[in-house]
């Protein structure tokens, strides 16, 4: 009789040891998946400071740059202006993103257009839109995204073995309906989160890719330039105004003094007639 428990205290124990295991498949599917992230983290650090030889030497070959700049330019015509900045675009391989158009308070028109351009291309547009008009003002600037676009890197590489890892728990469907729908919460978080890094990921590849170029056209400024004699001019204009004041000052006064000249006069001939006839009668 004993010799059968033996066999069966061997089964019952092989038994609790693979429930276990099944039962801990998740939580050590996350564990591992940390263990991995903290790993990356530590390469990625490496790559910051001093880095590894491979990927370190070759981002530095090839830095993930993302450029934006900014052209305001006078033109003579700024419709047209504006039609030749699209042709520019669309001949580098690009397109017109943004556009607005309008008056100012002047009256003139302008037209704000973005441009998206290869940034391979970025050189040969600005020398065509500097073609187009007088340029007042011209920036350019780049951005190192290498070291954003590295972690994500890193990140999507942890994401998708631990994907891979719960996938075959999820296809072998071994343990209790709870653990089996752990699983599948946990890959349907981690399938969300690759999404996501995807998306930032396809986000700065659009930016290292294409550039960015905003172009101000504004009218050219018609002032027209003073001759040698235009000094004397504004001498004579100046003078002709001074005197027109004068003389309305003049007739200001004239007219604020002159009724009470009238008024005064009036009033002395009457005492000088009331005096003489008073003393006519007394006589």
């Amino acid at each position: 009789m004993k010799t059968w428990l033996v066999p069966c205290s061997v089964v019952l124990l092989l038994t609790a040891l693979a429930c276990g295991h099944t039962a801990s498949m998740p939580a050590l599917a996350l564990r591992a998946e940390k263990a991995q992230e903290g790993s990356e983290a530590r390469l990625a650090s490496l790559y910051v400071s001093a880095g590894a030889p491979t990927q370190t030497t070759a981002a530095s070959r090839d830095p993930k740059l993302a450029m934006n700049g900014t052209l305001k330019i006078e033109a003579k015509n700024v419709e047209s202006a504006a039609r030749d900045v699209g042709r520019v675009a669309v001949d580098a391989g690009g397109f017109i993103g943004n556009a607005v158009s309008g008056r100012n308070a002047a009256g003139n028109l302008y037209a704000t257009l973005s441009m998206r351009i290869p940034t391979a291309r970025v050189p040969s547009v600005l020398e065509s839109l500097r073609a187009l008009g007088k340029v007042t003002q011209e920036t350019l600037t780049t951005e190192d995204v290498s070291k954003t676009v590295f972690d994500l890197q890193t990140r999507l590489r942890v994401k998708r073995g631990t994907e891979e890892r719960l996938q075959g728990l999820f296809a072998s469907r071994t343990g209790k309906l709870g653990d089996v729908i752990d699983v599948e919460k946990e890959l349907e978080r981690v399938v969300g989160e690759i999404e996501e890094i995807e998306g930032q990921q396809a986000y700065y590849d659009a930016r290292v890719a294409m550039a960015t170029l905003a172009v101000e056209l504004t009218a050219l400024d018609a002032t027209p330039v003073p001759g040698p004699f235009a000094a004397i001019g504004q001498a004579l204009r100046e003078a002709r105004a001074a005197f027109v004041s004068s003389v309305a000052t003049v007739v200001y006064v004239a007219g604020f003094v002159l009724p009470w000249l009238i008024i005064a006069s009036l009033a002395w001939v009457f005492v000088r007639w009331a005096r003489t006839r008073l003393g006519r009668r007394l006589a």
